[in-house]
């Protein structure tokens, strides 16, 4: 009897060994220090132009394509590289304990991209960012000068559709700095440029401030209440064609994190909201 069943017992303990193993979740990465030469996917970056160099490389954009693959992003390549030309590029410092999507790096020459990836280096660390909207999504691209180990970072989607043919709006929102350190203020430009020629009524704004901020005031073309966390900036009853709208908000923050100030535009010639969301580091 005891013969018989060592074998069962053997095959059973296997299989829920198997089973543990395959069904465990995937281990976060723990990135402590950037440029290594054998794992930064590739030279160092000290300009923005280095930055779009980069980017249009031909030798590079195979494994740009990889990595991106990997992460399973469903954009258009065309669109990060045209981008990565002509978009405006700014500078940032991540601060320690950010989670980062995915990274892309090098095992052994090749272009790999690394999943959930927390930055635990001793100190933030440099990178040039821009935006870019690809098949209806917004994405912020974040490329750290040590080691050009990028990443794409999603900001939500695009609402475009229900705008009228004649209608041309350019909508804004910009945080003045980032990181900022928790207790200190965070301060909102918010802005809505006419591009068309034909004037657009009752435009209004509502801005949704994120479980680690706190509304702390608010001023523009129009009057700016607030109440918990929402804060609404009152109708312009008429913009016309070529004017701008503009509003300032300032929050505190109250918690670190990678938060997103979010921000919904209306007006009687569109039946959905433009949304924008603005990224800030919170430390």
């Amino acid at each position: 009897m005891k013969s018989r069943l060592f074998p069962v017992l053997s095959a059973v303990f296997a299989l829920a060994i198997f089973l543990m193993v395959t069904s465990a979740p995937a281990q976060q990465h723990r990135a402590t220090r950037l440029g290594d030469p054998e794992h930064r996917f590739a030279p160092p970056l000290t300009t923005p132009e280095g930055l779009r160099a980069l980017f249009s490389n031909p030798r590079l954009k195979p494994d740009i394509a990889s990595v991106l693959e990997q992460w399973g992003w469903q954009g258009d390549l065309a669109d990060l590289h045209q981008a990565a030309a002509t978009a405006e590029i700014s500078e940032v410092k991540i601060p320690t304990g950010t989670r980062l999507p995915f990274m892309s790096t090098r095992r052994k020459g090749k272009a790999v991209a690394l999943f959930d990836v927390l930055w635990a280096g001793k100190q933030p660390f440099e990178a040039y960012v821009f935006t870019f909207s690809s098949k209806g999504q917004r994405y912020r691209c974040v490329t750290p000068k040590p080691c050009s180990n990028f990443f794409l970072e999603p900001l939500g989607p695009e609402l475009v559709k229900a705008v009228p043919a004649h209608i041309s709006i350019h909508f804004e929102v910009v945080d003045l700095e980032d990181p900022i350190e928790v207790g200190q203020p965070v301060t909102y430009d918010i802005s809505v440029l006419n591009q068309g020629t034909q004037p657009i009524t009752n435009v209004r704004l509502l801005c949704l401030v994120p479980p680690n901020q706190d509304y702390v005031s608010g001023s523009g073309v129009t009057a700016v209440t607030a109440k918990d966390k929402k804060v609404w900036l009152h109708a312009v009853p008429v913009l016309e064609g070529k004017a701008v709208a503009r509003w300032r908000v300032i929050v505190k923050a109250t918690g670190p994190g990678d938060t997103r100030f979010k921000v919904e535009c209306l007006c009687d010639q569109i039946t959905e909201p433009f949304k924008r969301f603005e990224a800030t580091q919170q430390y």
